[in-house]
């Protein structure tokens, strides 16, 4: 199951996405899902001023094609504003450079199984590093049925 929402306040929007698994997740579910946890707060801190959408785009693949081989996503994150899509984006071929007061989503998913596992989280750059602000959403990947 994929939850995926957010609100807009004052005419800004949220977003975060999290997937679950109704009943037991298998081993291989759990190690997916763990990867992608913890990928998205890695790649999310790793968010600072001065940093290029390129460098954050190839650090975040390089550390999650260590976790799970395979992975393949053509964008890790986005920006986030008045409108749910907005620069900068974070691929390959982006230069922008990284400023205070953005406002990003770190957004990725790995298919297994014909099942797409699904995360994101908001982060905001401040001077002094990346703060997350869907920190203390509920993480877990198994519900109880």
């Amino acid at each position: 199951m994929k939850v995926d929402m957010g609100c807009v306040y004052r005419g800004y929007e949220s977003d975060f996405v999290r997937s679950y698994i109704l009943g037991r997740a298998t081993d291989r579910q759990q190690e997916v899902y763990r990867a992608l946890d913890e990928g998205s707060l890695a790649i999310g801190m790793y968010l600072k001023p001065g940093r290029s959408c390129i460098d954050v785009y190839n650090w975040g693949f390089t550390f999650m094609n260590e976790r799970l081989p395979g992975y393949a996503r053509e964008f890790l994150g986005h920006g986030i504003g008045l409108g749910p899509h907005e620069e900068p984006r974070l691929h390959e071929g982006n230069p922008m450079v990284l400023e205070p007061g953005m406002v990003i989503c770190i957004e990725h998913s790995f298919y297994l199984d014909g099942a797409r596992y699904h995360i994101e989280d908001t982060f905001v750059i401040e001077e002094s590093g990346p703060v997350c602000w869907t920190a203390a959403l509920g993480r877990s990947l198994e519900v109880a049925v």
